[in-house]
């Protein structure tokens, strides 16, 4: 009598190569890059436990929209796994999507097996894959999403977009600002003129992230406590800033 297979080799033997290899072969590949390009594979969902260990923090809204994104488009990036001695695979990036995937019930990720590779050199892994990222160009960024939503309608976008509806207003008024009074050469233009003896001048720049975060706080203290000019929106920042204890700063 045949051997009953157990329920972790029944759901092994369901993964399926994403790869042909005989098709990489013909390609004339070198072995190293058919066996890495081997371990992407379709592994099912039930084989696949959740890194007790991440360390990126809960975003029930983050969440959200990364499940619109798959649901919109299904999954693209492949997330990463390694094999453990119970004959699951750890999630070692992705863990996130797998909570997506899980919620629209799919049965399978796109995943990139590790194999059996230690604790310690799946979380570098983890780290180096998840942390080696380049940052946004946020007047380049803006410029986009603006493009975008000329076709797009802004409610569609907030769907799958990690934008807020304020921080999307933020990104129009970046791009509609007049970059180049600030360009003109002409730093003394204000030399002669005489200033009321209460007020002080302050004028500095900043880089564009800083400056979109500026336009996002101008515009929730409008909307919210009806400033409508930019040193009442800055003493306000101040004040809020004075008042955070000391100690929350050591």
């Amino acid at each position: 009598m045949a051997k009953k297979k157990s329920k972790v080799k029944k759901l092994q033997d369901q993964i399926i190569p994403a790869y042909n290899r005989e098709q990489l072969e013909a390609a004339e590949l070198p072995e190293e890059e058919i066996d890495h390009w081997m371990n992407f594979k379709l592994i099912p969902v039930e084989l696949i436990v959740k890194a007790d260990w991440n360390y990126k923090e809960e975003d029930e809204y983050q969440q959200g929209q990364l499940t619109n994104n798959i649901k919109r488009l299904n999954q693209i990036e492949n997330t990463h796994v390694r094999l453990l001695d119970t004959g699951y695979y750890e999630m070692i990036n992705g863990n996130h999507r797998y909570d997506s995937v899980v919620e629209l019930e799919k049965k399978f990720l796109y995943c990139y097996d590790h194999g059996e590779v230690s604790f310690q050199e799946g979380v570098r892994r983890a780290i180096e894959t998840n942390e080696t990222k380049f940052r946004a160009d946020h007047l380049k960024l803006s410029e986009l999403v603006k493009e975008i939503s000329e076709s797009v309608d802004v409610d569609e976008l907030l769907k799958t977009m990690p934008y807020s509806e304020e921080d999307i207003e933020g990104m129009m008024k970046l791009t509609e600002f007049d970059w180049e009074q600030y360009d003109s050469g002409d730093e003394d233009e204000d030399d002669d003129v005489e200033l009321d003896p209460t007020q002080r001048k302050i004028e500095f720049m900043v880089p564009t992230e800083v400056f979109e975060n500026w336009l996002k706080w101008k515009n929730r203290v409008n909307q919210n406590l009806g400033y409508d000019s930019e040193w009442k929106a800055f003493e306000f920042a101040i004040i809020e800033a004075l008042n955070i204890p000391i100690e929350s700063l050591e």
